[in-house]
């Protein structure tokens, strides 16, 4: 006959009902098809039992209460008073009465907490013993159905742990659906800290198939910061938030072998995901670990985690996990795990998530400190720094920036929780307001190395009042030479209205006068006083000199030092060039070398040399640039110029009654730098008559001018039929002029080059004309040469004027005289430049 599943029953739990084996509940069954195979069959699908065997169970459903609403009080009083009367009935000592009552008070207790028990789904018990085997690490885990049919399951999962000395509670409700091949699920849960009362939000999704589960959780904080004794209450802690992804699967051919892959993710500046002591910033791990369950009720693990900067840890585990309703001969036996990792096996799994709550931890404000703000004083003085301090623990010192306080003269010191400021002096400057103004910054440390945050506080110097009558000014000595070297030294000394002396002055000097003078920074003495160096330069006269802050006068007084010249001796000085014959353009190398009465040498006298020294017949204009090769030694070069003999270079100061001349010396043309100065035709436009000359004129010098005697130059007709008279090459005379003759019968431009041996060379034209004093007529032609007596038609006379070697005459006016019986209406012609002339067409007629 066939039987439905009720909630909770399965294969087993119906042979055991009706008293037969498991195996031969599966022969009656054979020819059953079960969606999820014999051994998982659940609530809802039907089983063939034995009918006889069916009817014996309905008989003795129908003799106990079918349920616990119909267990009325009666019936237990009832069934309670059967007993004690078959007890009293009994004759019985005391000792069999007292095991008797014990026997029926167990059987009532063990019955009442297995029907308790199998209202759960699955029970999980993990005993974590440490080393004084205290259970303080115990985790115990239980998930109630409250809605099952075969397609969706409304539970309750409900965890009691104490993790990391905290005890914890866990409430959750999840939802699932089923199908033949996949499982999806959500929960939502409450976590609580019973121990530090923090409490957060979880989410999940399950998703399920055979020998795989996949899962994610998130975790929201729903609490605040509170005290965290576990780190002697100088930390706060709330719950961190963050995520997790789980997956775990098994192999089917030996389902007692499973796999674990975990990545956490948790978000916070001090987060403890693996340790209190060992907090991360925004901290992740990825874990990985292996599980072996032998039979249901025990589950082996280990698990290795691995987390940021190398944090890492072990963990080994051994799971009890009970599930009430099946048998424990069930729960022992290693062939029903492979039934346990189906999706009919699982179905009362627990969700897997982190159940202990990771907190997140900041540091308390253990030492708070306060300075005062601002430090407001006179240079010198001592003044407080530190306003108020609290500490839980002992104050280790003060951690101080003060760089540019000390710098400028300042101190910071401290005794216990003390701190004093020395006020450095007061800056002078264009800016006081931000240039006495600096800032220390202090940190306050404890001995458990604690620091308070970080504290800033401003210290203003006052300005003192500088007197300027009451200051004075020196100087020492009052008269300096303009040697470039000779220095004094100007003292001044502030004072306030009362006298006390200024420090800290930025003093800045006015000159008025001379202005070729080099003034040294002030420098403070640190007592009032303040120096400044004066070096003279080479311009003598004076200067007036007054000391200033921000542009006032800091002395009643102005100072005047006078620069007085440096004379240089005539007997001890000297000027010499470095040769006795230079060619032009050549360097004169001219060497001075001052030295006063005392024979000391006369430093810084360049600029006064461009004019003291003169050298003959150098080139005028040039830049001059003196060089001081050592003190008082002098030397320049200077272009020669001009060709010469006995010249001479000299110099002449203003004191001196004559000038220094140096050894004579001669300046040469040079040959070298040979150029065409002018190349000139003397005769052109000379007729072509092989006789009458043209004559060229070339004139050759240096660089300088000088002309060039005996110097070669060669000519060349480069472009026409002139011939010179004398030989090409000649050579020129003492003014470097050279001349040549030409002679042509042909009236032309002639091109005519000259060159030197250097290379240079210029171009000239030379120009022959026709000869109009031996003019003949080359060609005279009529056309036509025969016409017709009264014919209106004449003849065109032309004619080709030339000179006596044939050049074209141009100008030449050609009469035209006919003979009688002709006419002539025009008589006259002149030449073209080709030298041909002609009458008018049809001039000449005959009668």
């Amino acid at each position: 006959m066939p039987y439905t599943l009720g909630a909770l029953e399965s294969a087993q739990s119906v042979a055991d009902r009706f008293g037969i084996s498991l195996e031969e509940l599966r022969r009656l069954n054979q020819f059953r098809t079960f969606a999820r195979g014999f051994d998982n069959v659940r609530q809802g699908e039907e089983l063939d039992v034995p009918a006889t065997t069916l009817q014996k169970s309905h008989e003795q459903q129908n003799a106990v209460p079918p349920a616990n609403g119909e267990n009325t009080l009666e019936n237990q009083i009832a069934s309670t008073s059967q007993r004690v009367g078959t007890l009293l009935s009994q004759d019985m000592n005391s000792e069999q009465a007292s095991g008797m009552a014990r026997g029926w008070a167990s059987s009532e207790a063990s019955g009442a907490m297995t029907d308790w028990l199998n209202n759960f789904g699955t029970a999980k018990i993990s005993l974590g013993v440490d080393e004084d085997f205290s259970l303080k690490n115990s985790q115990f885990d239980f998930l109630h159905p409250w809605y099952d049919t075969p397609d969706y399951l409304l539970f309750s999962q409900h965890t009691l742990h104490r993790t990391d000395d905290r005890t914890q509670i866990n409430t959750g409700l999840g939802w699932r659906h089923f199908t033949p091949s996949w499982m999806s699920g959500i929960n939502l849960f409450f976590d609580h800290d019973l121990s530090r009362y923090h409490s957060r939000a979880g989410l999940g999704a399950e998703y399920w198939r055979d020998y795989l589960k996949l899962s994610s959780n998130a975790y929201i904080g729903l609490t605040g910061w509170r005290s965290a004794p576990e780190l002697d209450n100088d930390y706060e802690a709330r719950p961190a938030n963050g995520w997790d992804l789980r997956a775990e699967g098994w192999l089917p051919a030996w389902p007692q072998l499973g796999g674990k892959l975990v990545y956490e993710q948790y978000y916070g500046d001090e987060v403890a995901l693996f340790d209190k002591n060992d907090r991360q910033s925004n901290p992740h791990a990825i874990t990985a670990g292996l599980n072996y369950t032998p039979f249901p009720l025990l589950t082996l693990s280990a698990e290795q985690r691995q987390g940021k900067q190398g944090e890492n840890d072990t963990r080994f585990a051994v799971d009890l996990t009970w599930q009430p309703s099946s048998s424990m001969q069930k729960q022992l036996n290693p062939d029903e795990v492979a039934g346990r990792r189906s999706l009919a096996g699982s179905r009362y799994d627990l969700i897997d998530r982190n159940n202990n709550i990771v907190l997140e931890y900041r540091k308390k404000e253990l030492i708070r400190l306060s300075l005062l703000d601002p430090v407001k004083g006179k240079s010198g003085e001592i003044k407080p720094l530190v306003s108020s301090l609290q500490t839980k623990y002992a104050l280790k010192g003060y951690n101080i920036e003060a760089a540019a306080l000390e710098a400028a003269g300042g101190k910071v010191s401290t005794s216990g929780k003390d701190i004093t400021v020395t006020l450095p002096g007061y800056r002078f400057t264009n800016t006081p307001e931000t240039d006495n103004t600096w800032s220390i910054d202090v940190t306050a440390e404890d001995v458990k190395g604690n620091l308070s945050r970080h504290e800033q506080s401003m210290v203003v110097i006052q300005a003192p009042t500088l007197s300027q009558k009451d200051s004075l000014l020196s100087v020492n000595p009052l008269t300096v030479a303009a040697d470039k070297k000779s220095t004094t030294t100007l003292t001044v000394t502030a004072h306030d209205s009362d006298g006390t002396p200024v420090p800290g002055l930025a003093l800045q000097t006015r000159s008025e006068g001379v202005q070729d003078i080099t003034l040294s920074d002030w420098t403070d003495n640190g007592d009032g006083s303040y120096t400044q160096m004066l070096t003279a330069g080479t311009t003598s006269g004076s200067v007036t000199l007054t000391p200033q802050i921000n542009g006032e006068s800091a002395v009643k007084e102005s100072i005047v030092v006078n620069i007085v010249p440096v004379v240089s001796s005539r007997d001890h000085s000297s000027i010499t060039i470095d040769n006795v014959s230079y060619y032009a353009g050549d360097d004169i190398k001219v060497r001075v070398e001052l030295k006063d009465d005392s024979n000391q040498p006369v430093a810084y006298q360049k600029e006064e040399l461009v004019k003291a020294v003169t050298v003959e017949n150098s080139k005028p204009g040039a830049t001059i640039v003196w060089h001081e090769e050592q003190p008082g030694v002098y030397t320049a070069n200077y272009p020669a110029h001009k060709q010469g003999t006995a010249l001479r270079a000299q110099l002449s100061l203003h004191n001196w009654n004559a000038p220094l001349q140096s050894h004579i010396y001669n300046i040469e043309a040079n040959q070298n730098k040979a150029r065409v100065a002018t190349l000139s035709a003397t005769n052109n436009d000379v007729y072509a008559d092989k006789k009458t000359f043209n004559t060229l004129t070339i004139n050759i010098t240096d660089e300088s001018d000088n002309p060039l005697t005996n110097h070669q130059v060669t000519f060349k007709n480069e472009k026409g039929s002139a011939e010179f008279v004398e030989p090409p090459q000649q050579n020129t005379d003492a003014y470097g002029v050279a001349t040549i003759n030409m002679v042509s019968q042909v009236a032309e431009e002639n091109t005519i080059s000259a060159t030197l041996p250097n290379g240079f060379s210029q171009r000239i034209i030379a120009k022959f004309v026709s000869d109009s004093s031996t003019p003949k007529f080359k060609q005279l032609v009529a056309d036509p040469d025969t016409i017709i007596a009264g014919n209106s038609q004449g003849s065109t006379l032309t004619a080709t004027v030339t000179d006596f070697h044939n050049n074209p005459l141009k100008d030449m006016k050609v009469n035209f005289v006919a003979p009688g019986g002709s006419q002539l209406d025009n008589t006259t012609a002149t030449t073209d430049q080709s030298g041909y002339c002609a009458s008018a067409p049809d001039q000449f007629k005959s009668w």
